[in-house]
């Protein structure tokens, strides 16, 4: 009886934790599907499924531009720090150089660093340097900002890989890159995958840097995008609840297909020695 019991409190917890993620998303679909005459109406249910707004939103030329600048920030910087952050780790878990240690603190402290206190120094540099307001910049400081926890993360990794392979390897007469690529890349695949979906959620609903780093409405992510709208169509609740449930597919379909290399890749460890 107490197992059953506490199997019940346990699923009981789980629905509920369940069910306070999944409102949010339910309510923007929900509002969405909603027709004019109820614009009003935030917390009923719909009267039938309308699909007008979503048409609206998706046959903006802006949302489109938004949709597109997004999907391209995020790749080319998802891309771009699991490329730099994958031969760093491997380094900074098993060869041994001068400064290891502190150049892996350096890495861990920037996970310190609260990105807003960087705002204006930011903007300054981009100001000099001709970097404010593009597409390439802001990629540029979204791969700064995630590759202290990317590396950190694979470091940990990366340590649970058995020195035996690395010594094989050497054996073989493998240098540090072919064994990182011939040993290292493939045991890693899963936590390569969590790094990039973290990075993937983190830069596509990043609002705080695009927002004080871009100024044409040409060069806007979907956050921005969205807060623009927002300005423009404040009092039609349903057309923003159907952008706002555009924008957040990709991230929900991107996790569907991979979200069995991210729980491996998470859980760490699955390495044995």
């Amino acid at each position: 009886m107490r197992l059953r019991a506490s199997s019940a409190a346990k699923y009981l917890v789980l629905g509920a934790g369940l069910a306070v993620a999944a409102y949010p998303l339910f309510w923007m679909v929900s509002t969405g599907v909603k027709g004019p005459e109820q614009a009003g109406d935030w917390w009923g249910l719909p009267h039938g499924i309308n699909l007008d707004n979503f048409r609206r939103v998706w046959s903006q030329g802006d949302f489109l531009t938004w949709f597109w600048n997004s999907a391209w920030i995020t790749a080319a910087s998802m891309l771009l720090t699991v490329a730099l952050a994958a031969p760093a780790a491997w380094a900074l878990s098993g060869i041994s150089f001068a400064g290891r240690g502190a150049v892996f603190m350096l890495f861990a402290a920037g996970m310190m660093v609260p990105v807003h206190v960087t705002l204006i120094p930011l903007l300054k540099l981009f100001q000099a340097t001709g970097l404010y307001d593009t597409r390439t910049g802001l990629v540029a400081v979204y791969v700064a900002t995630s590759l202290p926890v990317a590396v950190v993360l694979l470091a940990a990794f990366f340590r649970e890989v058995p020195k035996e392979l690395r010594e094989a390897a050497a054996l073989d007469g493998c240098g540090p890159w072919r064994t990182f690529r011939s040993v290292g890349l493939p045991l890693a695949r899963p936590a390569l995958v969590g790094v990039a979906m973290i990075t993937l959620v983190n830069i596509w609903n990043e609002f705080a840097l695009a927002l004080v780093l871009l100024q044409s409405p040409r060069h806007y992510t979907l956050p921005l995008g969205v807060q623009n709208l927002r300005g423009e169509f404040g009092s039609d609740t349903p057309l923003l609840a159907a952008a706002l449930a555009l924008a957040v597919l990709p991230p929900l379909a991107v996790y569907a297909v991979a979200q069995r290399q991210l729980i491996s890749g998470l859980t760490g460890g699955a390495v044995k020695g």
